[in-house]
């Protein structure tokens, strides 16, 4: 999957009138976003991340590529998977070796793109939203 985004210069008004034309329900949600590297920062100097985002007791990996700059959009290639809570813990609290965790697709098209196997991730970075 690739992600398209577009971003817009709106003032205060401009931004509730078009939110105002959409159909747009009030909600929040509270989510926690934990973004891994590993120590000498590999993805950050070739522009990709990764992220285990937690959500309403629900954890998602988010691998995002390098993006890729067209006129109107920017665009990034973006694999993302629902994983297991304990597992997702565990990799949040110790971080992980990318060869213990073959079975993640996500991981596994890293290891294979970049041709890594031993490298080993932790968190460098947490934010709430």
């Amino acid at each position: 999957m690739y992600e398209y985004e577009l971003k817009l210069l709106l003032n205060e008004d401009e931004f509730f009138k078009l939110l105002s034309l959409a159909s747009f329900k009030e909600f929040s949600v509270f989510q926690t976003n934990y973004f891994f590297d590993t120590e000498n920062k590999l993805l950050s100097s070739i522009h990709y991340a990764l992220r285990i985002r937690e959500e309403e007791k629900k954890f998602f990996l988010t691998l995002k590529g390098p993006k890729q700059k067209s006129k109107i959009f920017s665009v990034r290639l973006e694999k993302e998977e629902k994983l297991d809570a304990l597992k997702a813990q565990k990799m949040i609290k110790d971080g992980f070796l990318l060869s213990e965790y073959k079975e993640i697709l996500s991981l596994k098209f890293l290891a294979e793109s970049l041709n890594i196997t031993d490298a080993f991730f932790s968190v460098f970075l947490v934010f709430n939203n």
